[in-house]
């Protein structure tokens, strides 16, 4: 795969059982912007429940990813309203997660501090900017995994991380979210 740091993404991705996530990303890369070298890149594994550190940011330079806990659409729980997210859309007003490969875009200062926002690539996620999805900050998501909170369809991580992760993704990464570990109903 001729896409700058693609050995090092996937060395990284092995080591937390994302190597397809990281197969995928890569291949929409080298298939839209083959030659643009991004340090970093980002997926959100929603199959896997709330309470797991599920949002991985990946260093291609380094080759290491760093596991974060992050929150999902409250909407995606459906009404069962038990970490699990199910139920996914990318219609406005339903405060679920939208799946797809996202481009991470500027950073701004909003109602929740320090933000990214994001453009959906996808038909799956392509309202993203009309719903007002972005990477944010919140008092709900810890690091301790103690108290894990549900968006509004965002990315919401914790406020501990925000700034770096902003900082690291912004104007270029990718962002895929994804599930292929849905809970038995």
């Amino acid at each position: 795969m001729n896409v700058p740091y693609a050995d090092n993404f996937l060395k990284a991705a092995t080591t937390i059982n994302q190597t397809e996530a990281m197969k995928y990303l890569l291949e929409y890369q080298a298939k839209y912007k083959p030659t643009k070298t991004v340090r970093y890149h980002a997926i959100f594994d929603v199959g896997q429940h709330a309470s797991k550190k599920r949002f991985f940011i990946f260093d291609g330079l380094t080759g290491t990813v760093q596991p974060y806990h992050a929150a999902h659409g409250s909407g995606s729980e459906g009404t069962k309203n038990d970490g699990w997210a199910t139920e996914f859309s990318n219609t406005p007003e339903s405060k679920m997660t939208s799946l797809g490969m996202y481009q991470c875009a500027e950073k701004y200062v909003g109602k929740h501090g320090i933000s990214m926002k994001l453009d959906g690539l996808q038909s799956t996620n392509s309202n993203a900017r009309k719903r007002a999805i972005v990477v944010h900050g919140a008092s709900y998501v810890t690091e301790s995994g103690a108290e894990v909170g549900d968006s509004w369809g965002c990315p919401a991580l914790s406020m501990n991380i925000i700034t770096t992760t902003v900082a690291n993704l912004k104007q270029s990464s990718y962002l895929y979210v994804y599930t292929n570990n849905m809970p038995k109903k």
